[in-house]
This record gives structure tokens, sequence and C-alpha cells, in this order.
């Protein structure tokens, strides 16, 4: 559990990367900024938790976020 915050901090900075390349716009930096925020909560808790229950809920959390993401991000492009 302790590599998932290092790997996690990595993820976040690649999540800006697209818009830092001018590939999306402001909409994409709006749900990006949402979504790590919300997955830096989680990522915090699973570093620290003890329990392993407690670290698998984050874990779904945090799939469960990227999950929604992606939806709504598809979604968003399409319309």
């Amino acid at each position: 559990m302790r590599m998932a915050g290092p790997m996690h901090l990595v993820f976040f900075v690649l999540t800006l990367v697209p818009f830092l390349m001018s590939w999306l716009g402001y909409d994409y930096l709006f749900l990006v900024a949402f979504m790590d925020l919300f997955m830096i909560y989680c990522a915090t808790i699973l570093v620290r938790s003890r329990v392993i229950e407690e670290g698998r809920l984050q874990i779904r959390r945090l799939y469960l976020t990227w999950g929604i993401f992606v939806i709504v991000f598809a979604t968003t492009r399409i319309l």
C-alpha cells in the first residue's frame, strides 16, 4: 500500500499533460481537477489504512472515480 501513494502522484501529474499540451480545453481541466482531488483524498486514506478492508474500499472508490470520469469525459466529448 505504501507504493500506491507515489504511483498515484505520477498518475495525477500525467492527467494534466493533455491540458498543458493544449490537446484538451478547460472542460477537461475542470473534470480532472475534481477527479484528482477526490482521488488524492482516497489515496491518502489508502496509504494510511491499517485494515485490509479499508484499503480495499478505497481502491474500489479509486476505480469507481476513474470509471465515472471516463464516462463523463466521453459524454462531454460526444455532446
